[in-house]
């Protein structure tokens, strides 16, 4: 490959060597020329260039002589006829100034790819074109030279500028400043970058640094130009020597990329490639492939530190080493990055337009086990313009969209024998063993002779060191000689000693007393990580062993003081376990008496373990699934990981045999059934309840009927029958009465309150949820007591006790915030904007409910988000800007009409009335609030402010006016009349 750099000089390489010995420097001077213009020039044009002092003739001859030197170095890349010369781009070459053109010639607002394609380019620029390069007695070449010199610069100067630009706008100050001293270095005489730059610097809390720039502009300018500064330049020197800077603090970028507690070796060349992709702008899907063990997760760490400040909106390391389908992925994935799914849309579509718009770095990381399922077409449809994945895989993910990154061992081997331990692989031995023994002799020779035995592969040296402290090093080698089978493979050209790891694990084993062996093969029933208290439990471990274990490095202990294992180790210690059964029984036993006391943020952590624990229950002690279904619902609804649990219990119902277990299957259905029901799906949510409770009443247990009764109330709820509903709950609080079960009697009084609530008597519903609120305080139910606030607060709301409602919002936010119930929390934060606004705090009640509409739009909440859009419009309504308030809600209303959300369709048509009628439009006012307090979708509050202004309009206003609207608003339907609205204001702006 051929490479000509022209900034700060002129070096010409091919092949990665200096191509020297030009016939003269008119011979470079042509060659340079032809490479920076894009097709072929005329000869005589060439020959002016060069020679203009000389004739034509005598020209175009010496430029012949000049060409069939060129030819004997660089004939390949020359291009020539009888009438014109050039350099053949068809071969590719590789030029600084074309690349940096290229990049610097980008318009539009920067994003994080363009960013960082501008700032290599930048980085290109060691100095003005070809600088120092001078040609005697050719004046044109010249004169050319100075203006390229000049429009690259100008290039660089604008390049620079919108860099700085960049990173201050993104808060990255530091950033920032990198290239405005970079721009005030390169022209001096620049008062507006000198006054940025001081700016910058005093922003950043420099100010001694700030005050020398001061300093160092004055001096430059008398020198140079003889002048004083700019009196706006002269105002800033006298601030930045007088005032203290408050530092600004960017807000912190998201990641859960933790610090390392080793140091990583190598890799500067996969390193750098990894960066070169990251950064092109088409790239956006990028594996890294390799055999288990090779250091696939490390590197992808490596780099996701190298762009942690890079990308806006985070950077994440998402672990699938126990993930087996899409759902687990969906989930794996969310959970990581914060995203909660709700409602019934389809969690892909979800996190798809979650990401659509996000500039973030994921690592996904172990996803051989999913090519053979529908996990790739997921991941590939989540590209988007600033989003970047980087998968680890054993194996390609063969699609189009994938840019690869093979990776081999560390280096082990160089030229010089003497220097070969400054190879990676062998600083990477010599590091962990020093760690575990730092009087530890290492012979570099034996060193270098573990490396090539195990090629380098990461994994194998670290086992190979965790030896070292019982083992001398020429016996850890010879051991590693007897028996290298590193990783299975069926390659002919794979000597037989590298075909399996297990030899490296195996001696690893060996080294375990007896008890540790039978330990660890234990510690194979858990998925993912564990504690201390599982591991005990589970396999009677104690901390020694436990410590022990991570001492031999096949447990890493994290901060969290969860346990952790290589996922081949793990496969390796199951294949030592002879009978799993017993200690898959202690497993999912203890997980199901763990579950009774877990809070939610524990079963997440431990979530995999508990999924097994359910999956083994299911197929061979069913009777303990109903100590855990409780908790699961529960999980899954705090979560809002809706459509994940209508799969997990539709599987386990397929799995369950239910003929034998007829009410533990009834319990399976009605968990479906609830979160069916809130997924939107309500017919199916019905039928399977009313299916599990007609099984449940033929039982004795009356708490379960209770739950079976407390689900269908719920989905009679939903569905708008509300007195059927109300029978129902009836019947569970004296039936719980009866029992004395508190818990039940408050889910019931929740539902009662609820449903009084629908129908209009607050005061019942007052009632209700007060005592309730009583048995959840004596019982410090927190969840309760929260629910029951927030519930309460709606009530006083609409009675028109703001007070009252925003105390218990207030209380109810505080405890769902403690807890880490998303939903609630954002919810209560959507009610107190809605109670601001009925006080008249307009000011506060806009940044509440813009602060609900963002959390509302994280978790993918289209009710929540449609309601919040409604208030806002309404808002901005009130303080007279009508074009705004229909940009709001006309976008509501678009977005309530595709949830099907009718009753809060027709709370907007509400609001929109009042600005036709503020605006004149008299009788198109009437009818729209007439088509609402006709409407059987309408909300009973709803219905009613509708009635008040009809009756009040009614005696304002002549009857044919009246009247008109009224029979105006006969014809519409619900539809039409959202069209119409919204047409109005598709040029408005978007929200």
């Amino acid at each position: 490959m051929l490479t000509i750099q022209t900034f700060g000089g002129l070096t010409i390489e091919l092949d990665g060597a200096r191509v020297t010995g030009f016939a003269s420097r008119k011979a470079e001077a042509l060659f340079v020329y032809l490479a920076c213009q894009n097709a072929e020039i005329p000869r005589e044009v060439a020959a002016t260039l060069l020679w203009s002092d000389t004739s034509q003739s005598r020209a175009l001859a010496n430029l012949s002589v000049m060409l069939t030197s060129l030819r004997k170095q660089l004939g390949d890349y020359l291009q020539t006829t009888r009438h014109t010369v050039g350099l053949d781009h068809e071969r590719g070459f590789v030029l600084d100034v074309a690349t940096f053109v290229s990049a610097t010639s980008m318009r539009g607002e920067l994003t994080r790819s363009t960013a960082a394609q501008l700032a290599v380019a930048v980085d290109l620029y060691h100095g003005d074109f070809l600088i120092g390069f001078s040609v005697r007695h050719a004046p044109e070449f010249e004169g050319w030279v100075v203006l390229e010199q000049e429009r690259l610069r100008q290039r660089l100067f604008s390049a620079l500028e919108r860099l700085t630009a960049y990173f201050v706008e993104r808060g990255q100050l530091r950033r920032a400043i990198t290239y405005a001293r970079q721009l005030v270095q390169h022209d001096a005489l620049n008062e507006e970058a000198q006054r940025q730059l001081i700016d910058l610097l005093w922003r950043d809390g420099q100010q001694a640094a700030a005050v020398a720039q001061c300093e160092a502009c004055r001096q430059v300018l008398w020198e140079e130009l003889e002048v004083e500064p700019e009196e706006e330049t002269v105002a800033l020197f006298e601030m930045v020597q007088n005032d203290v800077p408050s530092k600004i603090h960017a807000d912190p970028i998201p990641t859960n990329i933790q610090p390392t507690v080793t140091r990583f070796f190598g890799r500067s060349q996969e390193l750098t490639t990894l960066t070169n992709q990251i950064n092109t702008p088409t790239n956006h899907l990028i594996t890294i492939v390799g055999q288990g063990g090779v250091g696939k997760s490390r590197l992808a760490l490596e780099i996701a530190r190298h762009f942690a400040a890079d990308f806006r909106d985070g950077t994440h390391f998402v672990s699938l080493a126990t993930v087996s389908d899409r759902s687990g992925l969906q989930a794996a994935l969310a959970d990581t990055i914060g995203f909660t799914f709700s409602g019934s849309a389809d969690p892909a579509d979800q996190l798809k337009s979650y990401l659509q718009d996000k500039e973030m770095l994921l690592i996904l990381d172990n996803f051989e086990q999913l090519l053979a399922t529908d996990c790739v077409e997921f991941i590939v449809g989540l590209i988007s313009a600033e989003l970047k994945l980087i998968v680890t895989s054993r194996e390609r993910l063969n699609v189009r969209a994938e840019s690869l990154l093979t990776l081999h061992g560390l280096s082990h081997s160089e030229p010089d024998r003497s220097e070969r331990q400054s190879g990676a692989a062998a600083q990477l031995f010599v590091d962990r063993a020093v760690r575990l023994k730092s009087d530890a002799e290492l012979n570099s020779d034996l060193v270098i002779q573990l490396c090539e035995l195990v090629e380098g592969l990461p994994l194998a040296l670290e086992l190979a060191a965790s030896w070292i402290r019982v083992l001398p090093l020429e016996e850890i080698v010879r051991e590693v000689e007897r028996g290298l089978d590193l990783l299975e493979t069926t390659m002919r050209d794979i000597p037989d000693r590298h075909r399996s790891i297990r030899a490296v694990f195996g001696r690893s084993w060996q080294m375990l007393t007896a008890r540790e062996r039978e330990l660890y093969a234990t510690l194979s029933v858990f998925r993912g990580g564990f504690t201390r208290e599982a591991a005990q439990k589970v396999a009677g471990a104690t901390l020694p062993m436990l410590l022990g274990l991570v001492d031999k490095s096949l447990l890493r202990r994290d901060d969290a003081g969860r346990y952790w294992r290589h996922p081949l180790l793990v496969q390796f210690a199951a294949e030592q376990l002879t009978d799993a059964a017993p200690w898959q029984r202690a497993h999912a036993h203890f997980f199901a008496d763990w579950l009774k006391s877990a809070d939610i943020s524990a079963i997440s952590a431990d979530f995999e373990n508990v999924r097994r624990a359910w999956g083994w229950s299911v197929l061979h002690e069913p009777p303990l699934l109903k100590k855990m279904i409780v908790q699961l619902n529960d999980f899954y609804q705090t979560r809002t990981r809706l459509r994940e649990a209508m799969a997990f219990f539709e599987q386990t119902l397929a799995q369950l045999d239910s003929s034998q277990y007829p009410i533990i299957a009834a319990q399976v259905q009605l968990s479906e059934a609830m979160f069916t029901n809130k997924s939107g799906f309500l017919p199916r949510s019905r039928t399977l309840a009313e299916t599990a409770l007609a099984t449940i009443e033929k039982s004795a247990d009356a708490i379960l009927i209770i739950d079976a009764l407390q689900v269908v109330s719920d989905i009679l709820h939903t569905q708008g029958e509300i007195e059927l509903a109300q029978t129902y709950l009836q019947r569970i609080v004296a039936a719980s009465r009866t029992l004395g079960d508190e818990e039940r009697i408050m889910n019931a009084l929740n539902g009662l309150g609820n449903n009084a609530h629908s129908l209009g008597e607050y005061d019942a519903a007052l009632a209700y949820f007060g005592e309730g609120l009583t048995i959840a305080q004596r019982r410090s139910d927190q969840r309760r007591i929260a629910i029951l606030y927030a519930n309460r607060g709606i009530v006083y709301n609409q009675m028109g006790r703001r007070d009252a409602a925003l105390s218990d919002y207030q209380i109810a936010r505080e405890i769902f915030s403690a807890i880490e119930h998303e939903l609630g929390e954002v919810n209560t934060i959507h009610n107190i904007g809605m109670i601001y606004r009925h006080l008249g705090r307009l000011d506060e009640a806009q940044a509440t409910m813009q602060e609900a509409l963002k959390r509302h739009r994280a978790m993918q909440n289209r009710t929540g988000e449609s309601g919040a859009l409604s208030v806002l419009g309404l808002i901005h309504r009130i303080q007279g800007d009508h074009q705004r308030a229909r940009a709001y809600l006309h976008t509501a209303l678009r977005l309530q009409l595709d949830i099907d959300a009718r009753p809060l369709v027709l709370a907007s048509i509400s609001e929109c009335a009042f600005i036709e009628f503020a605006e004149g439009n008299v009788r198109h006012a009437i009818g729209l609030q007439h088509y609402v307090s006709q409407h059987p979708a309408s909300m009973a509050a709803t219905r009613r402010d509708a009635e008040t202004l009809l009756a009040e309009w009614r005696d304002e206003f002549p009857s044919q006016v009246f009247d008109a609207g009224v029979a105006e608003s006969a014809e519409w339907e619900l539809e039409q009349i959202v069209d119409r609205l919204c047409a109005e204001s598709a040029d408005q702006l978007l929200i």
